[in-house]
């Protein structure tokens, strides 16, 4: 992952960079029960394999004791270290249960693409991606004159207009389109993907199901087949288990986790009717079934007790934070990553900071919008911002972040819109960006530089985020 050798190049020989595979996925373990494709059926000879106490091991609560058990054994073997953690996305959830259980543990950590208790699933999760679609239509398409011109000038309400219009039937663009897959609620599936890797590509299909000419309707079909396959070749908690298991070990993951941390952790107690009715006006929806909230409601009846560390608050924590977040980020949205900086660590006693970064989805030091030029060379503001902090002793306060300020906003390249029909737009003025989310409070915190004789460690989490929607 480009990630983990970017940051090993950037803190080795400095720092030893240690990468943890959760029970349940990689070179752990792997939680599954192919061929049974009934998840409550496989949850439940789970736990006649592993036993009950066995089962809820698979869990934040879990990992972070098999966290402390890491890092015992490292410090024995290699004495006293100095502890940084980096999560992303989930690893933020699971990082923060470690500091939860053992607040004196680390030196610091790193959230980036923070998941609090605000964040839930279903509908919740739902109408999050929503609202930074939307606002992200208004934000980048309105500021790029090739890409404004192509939606009659206003973005946001031509995609608006196109929606509405193929779902009361109005616009019937799909239908002149000989793909009987294709339709309203499937580009609904298409669009929910495509916001997290390709979004450039919703305001460009707006603009062909606007136009919908024949040179369009063919562009149109040409990409939207191939993603409609994919999403029906990729496998889901339904489909065929054995997928996991003949992928590189490296790379194996675990829905039935996913669903055992999404029901005990995050779990919206709405049945599938609910989740349908309230996201029937959403313009893009995940790809969850019935069969999956059927489980979150099953869950109860064979799930011991809640999980007493949930929800839990950090309380007078002795460690440095660094809090990462792209303002466009619909997984794990910024509403999330302020209200941990704001609430979660009540009486913190050394430094706390967070850095919004504009026009940037979900992980920084993996996302596209992160990067920026500078004197003709790319570079990825995350890591400057990163290494910023580690350079200053983890003082939130004094972290050189001016690349905030370079973040490119023109995300959508005109080459899209060379090819499909133009509608005329006067020049426009592009919007001022968003100012710049960059707070910190500090508590004096000790220098790193005076803690002697000691190895630092940085230990980075990488777990993807809820991937069964």
């Amino acid at each position: 992952h480009c990630v983990r050798g970017c940051l090993h190049r950037t803190l080795f020989p400095e720092h030893d960079v240690y990468y943890i595979d959760h029970r349940g996925t990689g070179r752990s373990n792997f939680l599954g029960c192919y061929p049974t494709k009934n998840l409550t059926l496989c949850a439940k000879k789970l736990i006649e394999h592993y036993g009950r106490e066995g089962f809820d091991q698979f869990s934040p609560t879990g990992f972070a004791r098999d966290l402390n058990l890491i890092l015992t054994q490292i410090e024995q073997e290699e004495g006293k270290k100095e502890i940084t953690l980096y999560g992303i996305s989930y690893g933020t959830l699971a990082v923060y249960r470690f500091v939860t259980l053992f607040p004196d543990r680390i030196r610091a950590a790193i959230f980036d693409g923070a998941v609090s208790p605000t964040v839930k699933f279903g509908s919740v999760y739902n109408q999050n991606m929503n609202e930074v679609l939307l606002s992200s239509l208004d934000l980048l398409c309105a500021q790029n004159q090739t890409c404004s011109s192509s939606l009659a000038c206003s973005p946001l309400q031509k995609f608006k207009d196109v929606m509405n219009g193929l779902k009361n039937g109005t616009n019937t663009c799909l239908s002149q389109i000989n793909y009987p897959e294709l339709n309203y609620d499937s580009l609904r599936l298409v669009y929910n993907v495509l916001y997290r890797a390709g979004r450039s590509l919703i305001p460009f299909f707006s603009s062909l199901l606007s136009t919908c000419s024949t040179n369009d309707r063919y562009l149109f079909y040409q990409v939207v087949s191939r993603l409609i396959q994919l999403l029906e070749t990729e496998p889901t908690p339904v489909k065929s288990y054995q997928f996991f298991y003949d992928l590189p070990v490296d790379n194996r993951d675990s829905s039935i986790l996913y669903l055992n941390i999404v029901a005990s952790e995050l779990n919206p107690n709405e049945s599938f009717d609910e989740y349908t009715q309230k996201t029937k006006d959403h313009y893009l929806v995940g790809s969850v079934s019935g069969t999956t909230f059927s489980f979150l409601k099953d869950w109860p009846s064979f799930y011991k007790d809640s999980d007493k560390y949930v929800g839990a608050k950090c309380e007078g924590a002795n460690f440095d934070i660094l809090i990462l977040n792209g303002n466009l980020d619909g997984q794990t949205p910024e509403s999330s990553a302020r209200y941990m900086f704001d609430n979660l660590f009540p009486n913190h006693k050394k430094s706390k900071a967070i850095k919004i970064f504009n026009y940037a989805g979900h992980g920084i030091l993996y996302t596209d919008s992160s990067l920026y030029l500078e004197n003709s060379v790319e570079k990825n503001c995350g890591f400057d911002v990163t290494s910023s902090w580690f350079n200053v002793d983890f003082n939130g306060c004094q972290i050189k972040s001016t690349c905030l300020e370079k973040l490119s906003r023109d995300v959508y390249p005109d080459s899209l819109f060379n090819q499909i029909s133009k509608s005329y737009c006067p020049a426009i003025t592009p919007k001022d960006p968003p100012k710049v989310v960059s707070d910190c409070r500090s508590s004096s915190p000790t220098s790193f530089a005076s803690h002697v004789n000691v190895t630092s460690v940085f230990l980075l989490i990488l777990i993807s985020f809820l991937a069964i929607i």
